[in-house]
């Protein structure tokens, strides 16, 4: 698997108290298949990933999230594509679905956070 280079930004959440993420547990090998199944073909559905590579929706969505960035997919995408075969434009887009999404789920937080705190009981509010 190709790495990026050394002067890359990387970033350091602190994630300690937060639960442990959800989901399948992929190995380097399962990474570097996705890789290479996607070097050079521009957007790839999901579906033609589990065909081809024989793996399952959440397998091939962990593949992705443990490869990012080199892997690019986010809401609204036409499927995966390598970073270094997206354009300028398909970048933006990833940025600005993310964006989107973090904004609707904060909005949400707000939302539960503000019930929570306020007595809400159900019912009509």
């Amino acid at each position: 698997m190709r790495r990026l280079p050394d002067n890359s930004l990387e970033l350091d959440f602190d994630r300690a108290g937060e639960p442990a993420e959800s989901g399948p547990v992929v190995s380097e090998e399962q990474v570097d298949r996705v890789i290479q199944y996607l070097e050079g073909k521009g957007w790839v559905k999901s579906r033609q990933l589990q065909e081809e590579l024989g793996m399952s929706e959440r397998i091939v969505r962990a593949c992705a999230r443990k490869a990012r960035p080199r892997i690019v997919s986010y809401p609204g995408s036409r499927g995966y594509r390598l970073w270094e075969d997206c354009t300028t434009k398909d970048l933006h887009s990833c940025m600005d679905g993310f964006r989107r999404q973090r904004d609707d789920m904060d909005e949400s937080y707000l939302i539960y956070t503000r019930a929570f705190h306020g007595g809400y009981k159900g019912g009509e509010s």
